[in-house]
């Protein structure tokens, strides 16, 4: 079997080829490795929510938009997930402070939320 002569032109034009092909399969590694990392960072979101949801801490109407703004924020997830498993079953996270303790008397129906008759009856109100 005969061996072929290869110039030096030829040697360096395969060589830039490949290199460009290389960097060319890089970017694509980087960006496929983006897309792998949002889906597992939804997917995380998504199962934070579905616990709040569980924990009766939120309602079932907010915890896809709440899983939305996990997954396009760049809060820890590991944190907001630990957060949401050591807050207390049945108080609401998706009202507001300002919201549920802005009538000591009670809501529109008279009733006071968990939240409100626990700051009203605690020693922080003072």
């Amino acid at each position: 079997m005969p061996l072929e002569k290869v110039s030096e032109a030829q040697v360096n034009h395969i060589m830039l080829k490949s290199a460009q092909v290389m960097r060319g399969q890089q970017e694509r590694i980087k960006e496929l490795e983006g897309q792998v990392a949002a889906y597992q960072r939804r997917d995380h979101a998504e199962k934070i929510a579905h616990r709040a949801v569980e924990r009766g801490i939120m309602d079932v109407d907010e915890a896809d938009s709440y899983a939305n703004d996990l997954a396009e924020g760049s809060e820890d997830l590991d944190l907001v997930e630990d957060f949401v498993g050591r807050a207390a079953a049945g108080v609401p996270l998706g009202k507001t402070l300002e919201k549920t303790a802005a009538d000591a008397n009670g809501g529109e129906d008279g009733e006071s939320d968990v939240l409100t008759t626990f700051l009203l009856s605690s020693d922080i109100a003072g």
